[in-house]
């Protein structure tokens, strides 16, 4: 999560402010979320099951997001369980992975992509949900879908306009890790023509990814 991004909207959050965290693995970022908001609800989504920890202020929903929902669709798990995905892996890009170890001395390794399980998993859309559960407004909301991130946005339909900031990950060259996933240039023009302005970045994954912030138009500081 950008936790600095409170510093580009033009008013503050409300007392108890409305996260969404769409593929919440094993609570890494709801953890940090919590420390930082410690009076947030947040609506958070994991297809894995028994995968994510029990938290106060969490409401869990065992499922995958979508632009359509289906039932009983495939979900491939991978060594590593955090690049699982609602999509296949590309083998013409993880074919040329190689072992490494990062500028904080984490090891990488190629291994980590290797599909070790399927799954069955249903899918929702975010506009269901918010309409079934009466949701106003979300001032956060970070997907993290391995390279389903813009079908996740999409599934917001037109609730986009509730949604005051939110985090994207992208991938930074035509060929995407994941098949049939948009890379970063056709998510941000989406995204862009629904009001919305990218206002930082983070660049990983060797250069090859970005992790985006997004700020309605209407509510950045000028």
């Amino acid at each position: 999560m950008f936790f600095s991004f409170e510093k580009f909207l033009k008013k503050p959050l409300p007392e108890k402010p409305i996260f969404f965290d769409v593929g919440s693995n094993r609570g890494q970022w709801i953890e940090e979320a919590v420390a930082n908001y410690p009076n947030c609800v947040i609506y958070a989504f994991e297809p894995i099951p028994n995968i994510t920890p029990n938290y106060q202020n969490v409401i869990l929903t065992n499922c995958a997001v979508d632009v359509n929902e289906i039932e009983n669709r495939k979900f491939y798990i991978t060594a590593d369980d955090v690049t699982s995905s609602l999509l296949e892996l590309n083998e013409e890009v993880t074919n040329g992975f190689v072992d490494f170890v990062d500028n904080n001395g984490v090891l990488h390794k190629a291994s980590d992509f290797d599909i070790t399980k399927v799954i069955n998993v249903d899918t929702i859309r975010l506009d269901s949900f918010i309409n079934e559960n009466g949701i106003n407004e979300i001032h956060y909301l970070k997907i993290d879908t391995e390279g389903n991130d813009l079908s996740v946005f999409k599934s917001l339909g037109d609730k986009y306009s509730i949604v005051w900031s939110f985090e994207i990950e992208v991938w930074n060259e035509e060929i995407t890790l994941f098949k049939n996933s948009a890379w970063r240039d056709p998510c941000i023009d989406f995204i862009e023509n629904r009001g919305f302005s990218v206002v930082d970045q983070f660049i990983h994954g060797k250069g090859k990814t970005t992790d985006l912030l997004f700020i309605r138009n209407s509510l950045i500081k000028d």
